[in-house]
């Protein structure tokens, strides 16, 4: 695993109770999310990202984005371009440094694996659970041809 995530900073938390690399969650009964959500309170409480400030300009394209959001799951690239020049943001880098802060945070989601996830940024990362727990959960309700 280490070597997979080299020197990202990103760090795992173990499932220690279990012995296990993961939370196992039980996606029709919903055993195990509350375990879940405590771990995540606890490690988020005590991430030193929690006391990095943020840009004012950052907050300003965080509202814009999430009024957006409060009307369609996800935006395409070059809307999150256009919004960030209309607070100011500029420059790719800084783009980048804003939707990887954000991503961190869990407040979007970035997906970088193909070229066609790279044209998106998801403003509700609920809406992407959802949609996969669906297919994943299977039974009779759900139909695909």
């Amino acid at each position: 695993l280490k070597g997979l995530l080299g020197e990202t900073g990103i760090t795992v938390t173990r499932n220690l109770e279990d012995g296990l690399l993961f939370f196992p969650i039980d996606n029709l009964s919903g055993q195990g999310i509350k375990e879940l959500q405590q771990i995540v309170e606890k490690v988020h409480n005590t991430s030193p990202a929690r006391h990095t400030l943020i840009p004012m300009q950052w907050i300003h394209f965080l509202d814009r984005m999430s009024l957006l959001g409060e009307h369609r799951p996800f935006i395409s690239m070059s809307e999150v371009k256009e919004l960030a020049q209309g607070v100011g943001i500029s420059t790719t880098k800084e783009i980048e440094d804003v939707l990887t802060t954000f991503h961190e945070r869990g407040v979007l989601l970035r997906l970088s694996t193909t070229e066609e996830t790279k044209k998106l940024v998801i403003l509700k990362p609920e809406w992407l659970v959802e949609s996969i727990s669906t297919i994943m959960k299977g039974g009779d309700e759900y139909y695909f041809n």
